[in-house]
């Protein structure tokens, strides 16, 4: 009932812990699916229905050891290793793994990277995930993250009515 206390405690947050990309769009894609956990989406053959995925991300693949994440620790060696560069790595193929059945399942997938932290090899890999090279969206702020949607709409929009 205190708002200006918990505006305070919001505040005093800071993000910490591992980014892994590949759940999300797991998440995404079986939102999408007509198979369970979610069955309310339409079969993947049903000329009267476009899927789309937005995968947005604000970080790199990472797995460190001080934050415990979906899969562990990295010294539990969940990702076949207790490296962190090496369960990078094998984030970012599952990534590729995901956004591959996507697009071979017919869903339009979209990617965009939001802020500066963005690094350069994260970039090529969302740059690969997506549909196409113009599917990707390199947003380092609001007013450009506000455009990749726009533009994202548009498209779809398109594609909809040229049907």
């Amino acid at each position: 009932n205190d708002r200006t206390l918990l505006e305070s405690e919001i505040n005093a947050m800071s993000p910490l812990g591992s980014t892994h990309i590949n759940l999300g769009a797991a998440w995404g894609w079986r939102v999408l699916s007509p198979q369970a956990p979610f069955t309310q989406g339409t079969s993947y053959s049903d000329p009267d229905w476009n899927k789309a995925a937005i995968i947005l991300t604000d970080g790199d693949n990472t797995m460190i050891d001080s934050f415990y994440s979906a899969y562990g620790l990295l010294s539990d060696g969940n990702l076949g290793t207790t490296s962190s560069t090496t369960a990078k790595n094998e984030l970012n193929n599952r990534l590729l793994d995901v956004c591959t059945g996507m697009k071979n399942d017919g869903i339009i997938v979209y990617t965009i990277a939001f802020g500066t932290s963005i690094a350069t090899a994260t970039a090529t890999l969302l740059e690969a995930c997506a549909s196409t090279p113009n599917s990707y969206y390199d947003s380092p702020d609001a007013t450009t993250l506000s455009l990749a949607f726009r533009a994202i709409g548009a498209e779809l929009k398109s594609l909809h009515l040229s049907q």
